[in-house]
């Protein structure tokens, strides 16, 4: 199997569309394309835009990354004490969005994941998967947490190994 140079690495690290990548295919020599973006900090629906080329750029690709910064719940669970800077929440409804623009993974360690506690985590982990998009980085054990989870496309398989170092007094502690 042919492996990326330098330049596709960089170009991956910043998340330019349309970058070739090498990864798990049929054949081993198929190209496929990745979009990946950084912090997905969603208040409002995205599907409202008409644009065309708003979500295309993230759909074109063949499989979609983006780092869900943020809780989906109603507001059920209470914030906790501290917060990764700010208490991050929308509308458990905003999942769908995502899914909709056509991510197929995200990233759940991070700085927010303890905003609302447990249950927060709990309730975004169940509109995240109902919503059918792949989440890595959140679990009830270390164990759990720390496994890759992976989205198969068409052109690719792809895994999401994540991680975070912010954590603050009041996330939860594995066992």
């Amino acid at each position: 199997m042919k492996k990326p140079n330098t330049a596709t690495l960089v170009a991956l690290m910043l998340g330019i569309n349309g970058t070739t990548c090498w990864g798990q295919h049929a054949t081993g020599e198929e190209k496929f394309t990745m979009a990946l973006t950084g912090d997905s900090i969603i208040t409002r629906k995205l599907s409202v835009h008409k644009e065309p080329q708003f979500p295309q750029l993230i759909r074109s690709a063949d499989i979609a990354f983006t780092n869900l910064g943020m809780l989906f719940h109603d507001y059920e669970p209470y914030p906790m004490a501290e917060s990764g800077g700010t208490w991050m929440r929308g509308d458990r409804s905003l999942a769908e969005e995502l899914a909709w623009a056509g991510f197929d993974l995200v990233a759940r360690a991070n700085n927010h994941t303890g905003d609302y506690g447990v249950p927060g985590m709990d309730l975004t982990t169940r509109y995240v998967a109902e919503a059918g998009i792949v989440q890595a980085g959140v679990e009830h054990s270390l164990a759990e947490a720390r496994e890759a989870k992976f989205a198969e496309r068409k052109l690719a398989k792809r895994s999401l190994p994540t991680s975070a170092s912010a954590r603050h007094p009041t996330a939860p502690r594995f066992k």
